[in-house]
């Protein structure tokens, strides 16, 4: 839900809006800039807003960002990475899980970041879930237990120094806790 009441979701290739004045007026994405044909060909999985509204999707073929008048302004549709998970950061950073283990991506202004097991201290590049808090720690659920990321450390939290359970955690945020389950 955004901060105007509108109920977005995904299904298959769409992005709908259920705007909040009318449980029946839906909005579709349509893809009106031949810049980029294909995108009206991809699954999109997860979506987020940045601190404009733009809306950024994760999908079948990359990254792309929808502006609020429902054009496709940007698409990363040639990366070898193919995104699941997407949260936005306060500072417009766009975090993102892959659909290949290959860690956690940062995205911001043109410039990418991958996070791996071969280049930090990231506990696992199997990543579940990923939510932000609200002082911008970024919340892993991955195969080797829940991650808090600072922009500078990685702690992990397992049996061995929280009792929370190592494997297949999954990430729940409500009411700005985290909470494991």
């Amino acid at each position: 839900m955004t901060n105007y009441g509108d109920i977005w979701l995904t299904q298959n290739t769409a992005l709908k809006c259920i705007k909040s004045n009318d449980t029946l007026n839906y909005q579709y994405v349509q893809n009106t800039n031949d810049n980029y044909p294909y995108v009206t060909y991809v699954s999109i999985y997860y979506f987020d807003f940045d601190s404009n509204n733009n809306k950024w999707l994760t999908t079948s073929k990359g990254l792309c960002k929808l502006d609020s008048n429902f054009n496709f302004i940007n698409c990363d549709l040639d990366s070898n990475l193919r995104f699941t998970k997407i949260r936005i950061d306060n500072y417009d950073n766009k975090w993102m899980t892959t659909t290949s283990n290959d860690g956690l991506v940062r995205y911001n202004n043109g410039n990418w970041q991958i996070f791996n097991t071969s280049n930090s201290d990231i506990p696992s590049d199997t990543i579940f879930e990923i939510e932000v808090d609200t002082s911008e720690n970024i919340w892993l659920a991955t195969n080797e237990g829940l991650t808090k990321y600072d922009g500078n450390t990685w702690v992990a939290y397992n049996m061995e120094n929280s009792n929370i359970e190592d494997s297949y955690i999954q990430l729940y945020i409500l009411m700005n806790r985290i909470l494991n389950g």
